[in-house]
């Protein structure tokens, strides 16, 4: 039994859809229908794999622009008339810009890190990514891909590290990964990668204390701050492209955010699986399955 990837770029073949819908005769003529049809169907299959795979973290406006676009796409194939498939196009073109209008904001935990005794793991900034951490970041990559793929414009990707090595060296995985995926889809993406401070505070000290006993002291606030700084100042989206922004962060970092800003317990935050993330989207934040 062959794999069968479900992965293509909506963008492409809803153009595709757009160009073979305007056809006075598509009723009329079948081979055009036909392919009318392949177009459409390949676009549902593939927005429905992206709905029930990320239904969790997909915000319930969003997976109402995915069903009106399914619905409309059903539609247009039944339609027998061209004004009724004017209307229908315009409804899913219109439906497209609103689902870019809010792109969402990552901010991860770097995948696992090499243990402090391996030398050969370790350089002047910091320690490296052991196997384990690679796959792990390729595993948070293909999320970022799924979603790219979804949408029905071209797309921006900024990502964000903090100074250290081992957060650098994700973000060079995820740039990779994504070019990769653009090419081999067709996928116009354009990827912006930086360092930023606000995701490492040049790492906060604990002052000696317990990481949950550092969460409710004046540092860890401030650290927090900073962690929401970077979060509203992500990108906005337009109608024309989608945005998606990923900070690239450390344990404690994440910590003092999830404590301050979410109000999830010192003990429950310290569980912050590697490469694990926050997703901010239509003004809300997802912590594991959950909107706050």
């Amino acid at each position: 039994m062959f794999w069968s990837d479900p992965r293509i770029d909506v963008e492409s073949f809803y153009k595709r859809v757009l160009y073979l819908s305007q056809n006075p005769d598509i009723i009329a003529d079948r081979r055009t229908y036909l392919e009318l049809a392949a177009n459409v169907n390949k676009i549902k299959k593939y927005l429905d794999h992206y709905a029930k795979k990320y239904y969790d973290i997909i915000t319930p406006e969003k997976q109402a622009i995915l069903v009106m676009i399914r619905r409309d796409l059903e539609s247009l194939l039944s339609a027998r008339d061209n004004q009724k498939m004017r209307s229908l196009r315009a409804s899913i073109n219109e439906c497209f810009m609103n689902f870019n209008l809010e792109g969402p904001a990552y901010l991860v935990r770097h995948p696992e890190k090499a243990d402090s005794n391996n030398v050969g793991f370790q350089s002047s900034s910091g320690r490296e990514l052991t196997y384990t951490g690679v796959r792990q970041a390729k595993e948070f990559s293909e999320k970022i891909i799924d979603e790219i793929l979804c949408t029905g414009s071209p797309v921006k990707v900024f990502i964000n590290h903090s100074p250290y090595l081992r957060t650098e060296k994700f973000a060079r995985i995820v740039q990779k990964k994504i070019s990769w995926a653009a090419s081999r889809y067709g996928k116009k993406v354009d990827i912006f990668m930086n360092s930023d401070n606000r995701l490492s505070g040049d790492l906060p000290k604990t002052d000696g204390k317990a990481l949950d006993d550092w969460m409710v002291s004046l540092n860890a606030h401030e650290t927090s701050k900073q962690a929401s700084n970077w979060f509203l100042s992500k990108p906005a989206g337009t109608k024309e492209s989608y945005v998606i922004s990923i900070g690239i962060t450390h344990l404690p970092n994440i910590c003092a955010f999830l404590h301050d800003y979410l109000r999830v317990s010192p003990k429950k935050a310290m569980d912050f699986r590697y490469a694990n993330f926050i997703k901010l989207e239509k003004g809300r934040f997802n912590y594991e399955g959950r909107w706050y």
